[in-house]
């Protein structure tokens, strides 16, 4: 489990922008929309509530192969 939200989640921001064609938006509402080079985007709480959305929201990342560990 996360213990640290703002690092969990930079981290994910870091692998994802240093993975090639993946990008990483800011959308108007705060929300996080990771783009994949192919297939839908995923939107994330720019600031989650949770160390279970960031659970989720790797689990979502790596089953689209962005390389985000165990």
């Amino acid at each position: 489990m996360p213990r640290n939200s703002d690092g969990f989640l930079r981290n994910l921001i870091d692998v994802a922008e240093e993975t090639e064609g993946w990008r990483v938006e800011t959308t108007r509402g705060g929300h996080l929309r990771f783009i994949p080079p192919q297939g839908e985007p995923i939107i994330a709480a720019g600031t989650p509530g949770s160390s279970k959305a960031l659970v989720a929201l790797r689990s979502k990342l790596r089953r689209l192969g962005l390389p985000v560990g165990a």
